[in-house]
C-alpha cells in the first residue's frame, strides 16, 4: 500500500510540474512542448498501470477504484496518441 501512495504522489508531482501545458491550448504548443507533455502523459499511463496491477494484486481490492484508474488510464492514451499525430507531419501522398 505505501508503493501505491508512493506512485501517487508522483502522478500529483507530475501534473504539478507540467501544470503550465494546460494553461495554454494544444494547438499553440511548439515541438518541444509537445514531446515534453508526451513525456508526461507517457510516463503518468506508466505510473497508472503499475498501481492498477498493484491494486489487482491485492486479496481484496476496490473494483470501482481500479474501474475510475482503468478509465483514467484509457483517457491518457487517447491524448498519446493525439499528441503523437501532431508530431507526425502531414505528407500528401
Amino acid at each position: 500500500m505505501k508503493a501505491i501512495n508512493n506512485l501517487a504522489a508522483n502522478l500529483a508531482a507530475c501534473r504539478t510540474l507540467f501544470s503550465g501545458f494546460t494553461a495554454t491550448r494544444p494547438m499553440q504548443w511548439d515541438q518541444e512542448q509537445v514531446k515534453a507533455k508526451l513525456a508526461e502523459l507517457e510516463l503518468e499511463h506508466s505510473d497508472l498501470d503499475d498501481v492498477i496491477n498493484r491494486l489487482i494484486d491485492e486479496a481484496d481490492f476496490d473494483q470501482i477504484k481500479v474501474g475510475r484508474l482503468k478509465k483514467r488510464k484509457l483517457a491518457l492514451k487517447d491524448q498519446i496518441v493525439t499528441l503523437r499525430g501532431r508530431l507526425i507531419p502531414d505528407i500528401i501522398a
